[in-house]
């Protein structure tokens, strides 16, 4: 692993270590995740935003490729109306968006961070069984892997 790719992933475990931590005590007085208001969910992804902006800024990583993997998907489903009309506001709709955010990231000389970025999205469930079109709408590609 070159240098410039070990900086990397140690600022990556960092980062994803401090929101952990962050997201323990937020957590604590009722410890469940699911009593964690939409706010406090909101100020956890943008600092973490923030702060891996703020930490990758000097360029290390701008040609280097940033790989997000999104296990246990289905939670994510199970919590959101994938009927609805604002779908991108639903909890899919936003962690996507998330992803979709990382690629815009850029450093204080408007350079991108990323050279660019990949989502891996798993889960037991299908966002759209049957419909391939709005699947295709949300996903580059798809492929069922049974045990």
């Amino acid at each position: 692993m070159s240098h410039q790719n070990y900086l990397g992933v140690t600022v990556m475990r960092k980062l994803r270590s401090d929101a952990r931590q962050e997201l323990h005590k937020l957590t604590q007085p009722t410890n469940d995740v699911e009593r964690l208001t939409g706010t406090d969910s909101l100020l956890i992804v943008s600092k973490m935003r923030q702060d891996l902006q703020k930490v990758l800024s000097h360029g290390a990583l701008a040609s280097q490729t940033l790989v997000v993997i999104v296990d246990t998907f289905e939670e994510v489903l199970v919590r959101s109306d994938l009927q609805a009309e604002t779908l991108s506001q639903e909890p899919f709709g936003l962690v996507l968006s998330f992803i979709d955010s990382l690629s815009r990231l850029v450093s204080p000389n408007s350079e991108p961070v990323f050279g660019a970025v990949r989502a891996v999205v798993t889960g037991r469930a299908q966002p759209f069984p049957g419909e391939k079109s709005t699947t295709a709408r949300w996903f580059g590609a798809m492929s069922d892997i049974l045990n």
